[in-house]
C-alpha cells in the first residue's frame, strides 16, 4: 500500500500573499460603510430648523479612519449645549443607533476576504 500526499505550494503560497491586500480592502470598505452609516443615522438625529445643519454632515475616510462631522460653527452648541440651551447630541446617537450594524459590517466583509 502507498500513500501520497502532495500539496500545491505554489497556489498555497499565492492564496496567502493575496490575503493582505484583501484584508486591506475589505477594512477599507468596512471603514467606508461604518462612516456612511453614523453619517446617516446622525443625519436623523439632527434637529431641524432650516436643515443647513443636517445637510452639512458628511463623511470622509482616509488611512482606515472615518471622520463623520459637520461642517457648521454652531453644530458644536446643537451638541453639546450652552447653558441656555440643553444638549441635543444627535452626533453620538447616530454612532448608538449604527453600532450594532457597523460590527456585522466589518464581520461580513472580513469573512469575505478570507474566503
Amino acid at each position: 500500500m502507498r500513500i501520497v500526499i502532495t500539496s500545491n505550494i505554489p497556489r498555497m503560497k499565492m492564496w496567502l500573499l493575496g490575503r493582505p491586500a484583501k484584508l486591506h480592502r475589505a477594512m477599507a470598505r468596512s471603514v467606508t460603510r461604518a462612516g456612511m452609516l453614523v453619517e446617516r443615522y446622525s443625519k436623523m438625529e439632527s434637529p431641524v430648523d432650516t436643515g443647513r445643519m443636517r445637510a452639512s454632515i458628511n463623511t470622509s475616510v482616509r488611512d482606515l479612519t472615518a471622520t463623520i462631522m459637520p461642517h457648521v460653527n454652531y453644530a458644536i452648541f446643537v451638541h453639546d449645549g450652552t447653558r441656555y440651551m440643553k444638549a441635543r447630541p444627535f452626533m453620538d446617537e447616530g454612532y448608538n443607533m449604527a453600532e450594532s450594524e457597523i460590527g456585522a459590517v466589518f464581520e461580513r466583509n472580513i469573512r469575505g476576504a478570507l474566503r
